[in-house]
């Protein structure tokens, strides 16, 4: 499928403006993604 494309490319984003990407995953419960980028003043 494409979605590890996409996780690809938002990585690659994220850390271009200083962030994190995580992943979190259960065996027939799913998967979770997080993100954070500093705020910019």
């Amino acid at each position: 499928t494409g979605a590890g494309l996409g996780l690809y490319i938002s990585q690659g984003i994220i850390k271009a403006h200083g962030g994190e990407l995580g992943a979190q995953s259960q065996l027939g419960e799913g998967s979770e993604f997080r993100f954070t980028v500093p705020i910019a003043h």
